[in-house]
């Protein structure tokens, strides 16, 4: 039988397998490795999401300012008012 044991040294884990069957065949160690890895205790799965609303509205305000410069380059005075319009209501 196949056991896994943890052997920790430094920051480093490492797993070592010992087999009470050593004159196993390959194909044996290989069922015995899977067995010990799905008795392993697994870590659990999760996702870190970091939402930074601060940020989030400071590139979207800057967007909205920068749709309203584009505009009045492009000599579009009903572009610029409509976007300078949002950034009011933002900065409201």
């Amino acid at each position: 039988m196949w056991s896994l044991g943890p052997i920790v040294h430094g920051r480093e884990r490492r797993y070592q397998y010992r087999s009470s069957e050593p004159h196993a065949t390959a194909q044996r160690q290989r069922e015995l490795r899977a067995e010990a890895v799905r008795k392993a205790r697994q870590g659990p799965l999760f996702f870190d999401l970091t939402l930074s609303l601060s940020k989030s509205i400071s590139i979207f305000h800057a967007s909205l300012g920068e749709n309203a410069r584009l505009a009045r380059e492009a000599g579009d005075q009903q572009g610029d008012e409509y976007w300078s319009a949002l950034v009011g209501e933002v900065d409201g």
